[in-house]
């Protein structure tokens, strides 16, 4: 969890009830494009874990391909 994003916001609760929201959403329906695609924006602006993102990216637009919003 990045201190750093806790700490702007003041919220120490926000990214682990996030990652909670995301593995639940991804146990529900591990197909569902847009967990994928919000799993990534999270790997990539909170977590700063670029090579995960990119898998998590592709795996929504694999998902839902030619679908702008992913």
């Amino acid at each position: 969890v990045s201190a750093r994003v806790e700490r702007r916001f003041g919220d120490v609760t926000a990214n682990p009830r996030y990652e909670a929201a995301l593995r639940a959403a991804l146990a529900i329906d591990p197909d569902l494009p847009e967990a994928h695609f919000a799993r990534a924006t999270y790997l990539w602006f909170v977590e700063s874990r670029l090579q995960e993102a990119l898998a998590a990216s592709n795996q929504a637009v694999a998902r839902r391909p030619g679908d702008a919003t992913m």
